[in-house]
């Protein structure tokens, strides 16, 4: 699925690193590896990839970990906020939905990894909930 146009800002959660992504986006998804569950310590990560031609970073710059051959990740070394996946020569940038400054505006659409997605996940909604 492909989103429409418009800017997306975001960051980390200390405001170091400050990025502004222009659609359109596309493939809004969760995804379940054990790779991102390290990565960001959360039970699964949302992510959406928008063209790296739109994409600037606006205030400092990431640290980057190659995480798996090809694939770095980017994240804040003053706060340690995960924000992105990249692979070198990709048109693409996978940012966490999480770190845009209205992740409202994006919703996934689909799921991947899902033989690896934790069991407990599913009982969720179930849990009470404190406002």
């Amino acid at each position: 699925m492909a989103g429409s146009g418009g800017i997306y800002p975001g960051g980390c959660l200390c405001g170091a690193v400050r990025f502004r992504a222009t659609g359109p986006w596309e493939s809004p998804h969760w995804c379940h590896c054990e790779t991102c569950r390290k990565a960001t310590g959360a039970p699964a990560a949302a992510f959406v990839n928008f063209p790296v031609e739109g994409f600037e970073w606006e205030q400092g710059e990431p640290a980057w970990y190659e995480s798996s051959p090809g694939i770095e990740r980017g994240f804040c070394s003053v706060c340690g906020t995960s924000l992105c996946t990249f692979e070198p020569g990709d048109a693409l940038i996978s940012l966490l939905i999480g770190c845009l400054d209205e992740p409202e505006r994006i919703a996934p659409t689909y799921q991947i990894w899902m033989r690896r997605r934790l069991s407990w996940l599913d009982d969720l909604n179930d849990l009470p909930g404190r406002p």
